[in-house]
């Protein structure tokens, strides 16, 4: 009877030792990849097995993931934007695989990321800073609708897309060894009574038609 004991956990610890195990947490997916091909079904939570000598399994997380930058694109008169940018993002669990076999686990870098940027710079690059003030919601608007569109095909969704409310922007140009800077500030959407909302439109007023002399120097 024993020596039975002996031989059955003698098995087992052979089996551990050869077979191994992953865990997938909630919020994630994973399959298995045996010689260089996957094989379905994609997993859900819980705990699998595989042999580690011929396959592995690869996870990928489907909860929501944060991207956040701080991006220099230049205007459309030269002015470099310093603008602070939120990006939320998931893939759906069924495009695990394809986003594996097409990009690979960099994913995010690759197709989010990269095309988030290149249509910021893209869409700066058409306003000047005055119009990207004035217009500042729908250029955000027109950017997100654009990313969306662009991931949504690889099965990425868009959650959401934040631009920091107050644009800064600079614009360096030496004459006389001077190095001139220029901020612009975003207009006050919400001016409390008469009196402060005509103090805050001639402010604005003043301040735009400043920049614009500026500009023009």
């Amino acid at each position: 009877m024993r020596n039975a004991n002996f031989t059955h956990l003698g098995i087992f610890l052979f089996l551990a030792t050869i077979t191994g195990c992953k865990t997938i947490e909630p919020g994630e997916v994973g399959f298995k990849v045996k010689k260089g091909e996957i094989r379905t079904p994609v997993f859900t939570h819980g705990i699998h097995l595989y042999d580690p000598l011929v396959s592995k399994i690869v996870k990928f997380s489907t909860r929501i993931t944060e991207f956040t930058t701080v991006m220099s694109p230049p205007t459309k008169e030269g002015l470099d934007l310093k603008v602070s940018l939120t990006l939320l993002y998931h893939i759906k669990p069924e495009v695990a695989t394809n986003i594996y076999t097409q990009i690979g686990k960099d994913y995010g870098r690759k197709i989010v990321v990269n095309n988030f940027m290149a249509i910021v710079r893209e869409y700066t690059m058409k306003y000047t800073a005055i119009e990207l003030l004035n217009e500042r919601e729908t250029i955000e608007k027109n950017i997100e609708d654009k990313l969306r569109a662009d991931i949504s095909t690889y099965g990425i969704v868009l959650d959401d897309v934040l631009v920091k409310a107050g644009f800064s922007a600079e614009r360096r140009r030496k004459r006389s060894g001077v190095v001139y800077q220029i901020t612009l500030m975003s207009r006050p959407r919400e001016p409390i009574g008469f009196f402060a909302k005509a103090c805050s439109d001639a402010v604005y007023c003043t301040y735009m038609k400043w920049i614009r002399e500026e500009l023009k120097k």
